[in-house]
């Protein structure tokens, strides 16, 4: 199920950022219509957003066949959190970005009072239950 997903995400973001860099051409004299070039960047883009929330939802439906058997493992390792919340957040740039959401990471203070700049915990969790988190926020002013 993964690998037909990774290469749809694959094919469209192909798709799209080869086209993008036409977006802004002078296209008069060129046989492909703006509005066309623009339709197709925009399908791309759906294409891979759509691929990705499919995605998501077949890693949320294979851990909880683990938790049910029994086979779930966590492996805890010390891991940075900036860098793992960035790399998470980078997973939902498009859509952010398609819904004019700015976003910044901001650590508390205890991190940097403390001196954290690692936390041992299992990365590959913390990453499902943010990305979960995520993906079932409404992006809207009534929730922020």
């Amino acid at each position: 199920m993964r690998n037909p997903l990774s290469a749809i995400i694959q094919c469209a973001d192909e798709i799209t950022t080869g086209l993008e860099g036409y977006r802004d051409l002078d296209l008069s004299s060129a046989s492909i219509p703006s509005d066309l070039l623009a339709n197709i960047i925009d399908s791309a883009e759906t294409i891979s957003l759509c691929a990705e929330h499919q995605s998501r939802i077949i890693k949320d439906v294979l851990t909880m066949s683990k938790i049910d058997s029994g086979m779930l493992q966590i492996s805890p390792t010390s891991f940075h959190v900036v860098d793992s919340i960035k790399s998470m957040l980078k997973m939902f740039e498009r859509e952010l970005r398609a819904d004019d959401f700015s976003w910044k990471v901001v650590l508390h203070e205890s991190f940097e009072k403390y001196g954290i700049e690692k936390v041992i915990c299992d990365p590959s969790r913390v990453a499902q239950i943010f990305i979960n988190i995520l993906t079932n926020v409404s992006w809207n002013d009534d929730v922020m």
